[in-house]
């Protein structure tokens, strides 16, 4: 049977500046990150400090993260990752770090018919997040 599942998130060149993000955003927890310079899995020194494998916590939800580095992933809508949020406080300070010029509010945060406070946003990376406080 499957022991764990997780969302893996590939990057742009970007994926340092994404943590970061989700740190500040999410309070995100990083379990490990390896850049490829620390595997020696590239001679480039352009490509060194990217970010080969990462893991963090983004409160029970596992993620993986890297930089792709052949092929850049292509930004779409195919992929929505939902945060279901402990509070409204706390969905509160999750969506006003989404208020920056790099961020894209797709759903303004407000009272919805299933009893919750909701919200759509897309971070600088171009992933999108539903924000739920469910009341």
């Amino acid at each position: 049977m499957i022991k764990e599942s997780m969302v893996f998130m590939y990057f742009n060149r970007s994926c340092g500046a994404a943590l970061a993000f989700y740190q500040e955003a999410f309070g995100a927890t990083i379990l490990e990150k390896t850049s490829y310079g620390e595997a020696e899995m590239t001679d480039k020194e352009e490509e060194k400090p990217l970010i080969m494998n990462a893991t963090f916590h983004v409160g029970n939800m596992k993620f993986c993260a890297n930089d792709v580095l052949d092929v850049a992933p292509v930004v779409g809508n195919n992929v929505c990752l939902w945060l279901e949020l402990d509070d409204e406080v706390s969905l509160d300070k999750v969506f006003e770090a989404f208020k920056r010029p790099d961020c894209q509010i797709v759903t303004p945060l407000e009272d919805t018919f299933w009893n919750g406070r909701y919200a759509k946003v897309q971070d600088p990376f171009g992933m999108l997040w539903e924000l739920n406080y469910q009341r």
